[in-house]
């Protein structure tokens, strides 16, 4: 998570300071990011599974998932406590204010912001819900995880449309502020149609299998 946030800033300080050591250990002190936690499990858990859990992998990875998204609930509740990953500026009637970030005073503590964390941490719960109750009436191996990819890149990628940490950087920022995609939102593409794919495959294995058998 603390590495990929370090590539991500160098990504998107492209000047002289983006080589900085003092600035690239301050973002390695950052508690990190989700999406860079999220990738190396992934990789890491596609071989530790495929050796030590053969033929109960994707049964294992459909468990796993449903707790990932109750402990993301968490995490964006401690989100909300620190003060990171806040939103745009707003008038709405839920905006809030933040007094600090990471020991220091909050770069909007003057202005209300979208509570993106709480955003964030609600639709996580709604999603572990669903794949809890999918889980209960999947048809096949592989669903609910891959169903939890395509979720959790949707929920992502529309929140990205009201976070406004700078922390993230943009594959493309130009004219309308709506009209951008930040890394994370294509990270959330690439996760949609990898669920896309693996839903698709495992469906159509898992009724291949029926049909042998029947």
């Amino acid at each position: 998570a603390k590495v990929y946030g370090v590539v991500f800033a160098l990504l998107k300080n492209t000047t002289g300071n983006a080589f900085n050591i003092g600035f690239l250990w301050e973002e390695f002190k950052s508690g990190g990011i989700f999406y860079g936690g999220a990738i190396a499990g992934l990789v890491f858990s596609f071989f530790y599974l495929r050796k030590y859990f053969r033929g109960n992998e994707w049964k294992v990875a459909d468990i796993t998932v449903i707790g990932v998204a109750l402990g993301h609930v968490l995490g964006r509740i401690g989100c909300f406590c620190a003060g990171c990953c806040y939103g745009k500026v707003t008038d709405l009637p839920w905006g809030v204010k933040f007094a600090f970030h990471s020991g220091k005073p909050h770069e909007y503590m003057n202005a209300f912001v979208h509570p993106t964390q709480i955003y964030e941490a609600v639709l996580n719960l709604l999603n572990f819900f669903i794949l809890l109750l999918i889980w209960k009436k999947r048809k096949f191996t592989g669903q609910v995880f891959s169903l939890y990819l395509i979720n959790y890149g949707i929920i992502r990628f529309f929140i990205e449309v009201f976070r406004n940490d700078g922390g993230r950087g943009y594959l493309l920022k130009v004219g309308h502020p709506v009209i951008f995609l930040s890394y994370p939102q294509l990270i959330s593409i690439i996760l949609i149609a990898i669920g896309i794919t693996v839903l698709v495959k495992r469906a159509r294995e898992s009724k291949e299998m029926v049909d042998t058998f029947s």
